[in-house]
């Protein structure tokens, strides 16, 4: 019995400390306005794409895609458990997500021509 209360207390200092962390993250980030660009957003998600699409054609780890950098692996350089988790989505979710980040990168765009002009 002593165990499980010992376990039930480790949870909750565990759980406790995360949404300190969390909390004190989302501050830094408030206060210091730096946010993550999210600039390879759009890698991941063509990644995904690809690898989702290779496994419906029987292939769980594609080795290279023609379109990607000339024929490049597709996984090299980057971790490949994201990319599987995001291919993990539903294909609505991974659409929505592309969708997304082409409008941010109009608008990003848009804002700079603006910029520019003044």
């Amino acid at each position: 019995m002593k165990k499980r209360g010992k376990t039930i207390c480790t949870i909750a200092v565990m759980l406790v400390l995360y949404v300190l962390i969390a909390v004190g993250l989302v501050y830094m980030l408030y206060r210091g306005g730096n946010y993550p660009a999210g600039t390879n957003t759009l890698q991941y998600i063509y990644r995904a794409k690809m690898l989702l699409k290779g496994i419906g054609e029987g292939n769980g780890f594609p080795l290279y895609d023609p379109y990607w950098f000339n024929g490049e692996q597709l996984l090299r350089y980057v971790e490949p458990l994201p990319i599987y988790l995001i291919a993990a989505m539903p294909i609505q979710a991974i659409s929505f997500l592309w969708d997304c980040s082409i409008l941010q990168a109009r608008s990003a765009g848009s804002l700079s021509e603006r910029r520019s002009d003044a």
